[in-house]
C-alpha cells in the first residue's frame, strides 16, 4: 500500500459512453485505470495512473474518445 501510494496520479472527463470507455481501457490492457464516475449519458471520469492518463498512443487515442 505504501508502494501504491507513491505513484502519482489522476482524474478525467471523457465524452464517451461509459460502455464505450471500459472496452477501450480493456482493449489496450491499461491495468491501472478504471471508471470513477458516471457523470452522464456520454461523460465519464475515468482515475488512474499519470502516465497512462496520459500516454501518447493510450487508450485515449486507440478509442478516439475527447477528454477534458
Amino acid at each position: 500500500m505504501r508502494d501504491a501510494a507513491c505513484e502519482s496520479g489522476g482524474m478525467l472527463a471523457v465524452h464517451a459512453t461509459v460502455r464505450y470507455v471500459d472496452h477501450a481501457i480493456r482493449a489496450v490492457g491499461a491495468r491501472d485505470l478504471w471508471t470513477a464516475n458516471h457523470n452522464a449519458p456520454e461523460q465519464v471520469v475515468i482515475s488512474g495512473g499519470s502516465r497512462s492518463l496520459a500516454a501518447p498512443g493510450s487508450w485515449r487515442n486507440a478509442a478516439s474518445v475527447r477528454d477534458r
